[in-house]
């Protein structure tokens, strides 16, 4: 079945919507993750390891922002964000693109990881904080990024622009602004590879492949 995203009607977004979804994002995860950021070194060892599941709160508000957005203020189905079906042989191009983003950014970044990587980055991984990378993580960012901003950015500005601008901001939400030195390893890989999803969700018309990309990229990195 072709897969067809809906532009017209409760499937069209605006910029400012996709802002003020943003922020209220922001309000809730500053709430909680911040305070709790700073008593979880002081917690013992096994309850830390619960608390790797909260870590999963800022994905989890972001996809329940945009959807709480979308039901109740936009009154629109799922299609408007792309939740819809596709073509195969997009989730086929999702996964070549997957590998090749990694294998890129493992040739360009690697030499400097090895050199410069912040200690914390080398921590191991736990269950919940994989499960959050490789499924909720994806979902909720493609869902904001791609099947609202990026939508609302080309209702704008176009194909190019679009996929640029979000790009740039999705770099900017991951770039670890306690290692600003480092801005190149934090910051830059997910604009590459934001500028990637957002041509994949274009092309395919439907979220499911760039999630599949997302998620992709997420574990080879944890993988290494």
């Amino acid at each position: 079945m072709t897969c067809f995203v809906n532009r017209s009607g409760n499937g069209t977004w605006s910029i400012k919507e996709a802002v003020f979804i943003f922020l209220i994002y922001f309000f809730l995860w500053i709430m909680i993750t911040f305070p709790l950021s700073k008593v979880m070194p002081e917690m013992p060892f096994v309850i830390r390891s619960l608390a790797d599941g909260v870590t999963s709160f800022g994905s989890l508000s972001l996809l329940f922002v945009c959807l709480i957005w979308l039901s109740l203020v936009k009154k629109g189905s799922l299609g408007a964000i792309g939740i819809v079906k596709c073509k195969l042989v997009h989730y086929l191009y999702a996964f070549v693109c997957a590998v090749s983003v990694c294998f890129v950014l493992k040739v360009l970044f690697e030499p400097f990881l090895v050199t410069y990587v912040a200690p914390s980055s080398n921590e191991g991984n736990s269950a919940l904080k994989v499960l959050n990378l490789v499924v909720f993580v994806p979902v909720a960012e493609e869902v904001y990024f791609r099947g609202i901003l990026f939508s609302a950015c080309k209702n704008k500005v176009g194909l190019p622009s679009a996929a640029i601008v979000s790009a740039l901001l999705f770099g900017l939400v991951h770039f670890r602004f306690h290692y600003p030195a480092l801005w190149f390893i934090s910051g830059l890989p997910p604009v590459i590879y934001g500028l990637v999803l957002a041509l994949v969700f274009h092309y395919s018309k439907s979220l499911f492949p760039a999630i599949l990309c997302h998620s992709m990229i997420n574990l080879l990195t944890l993988l290494g």
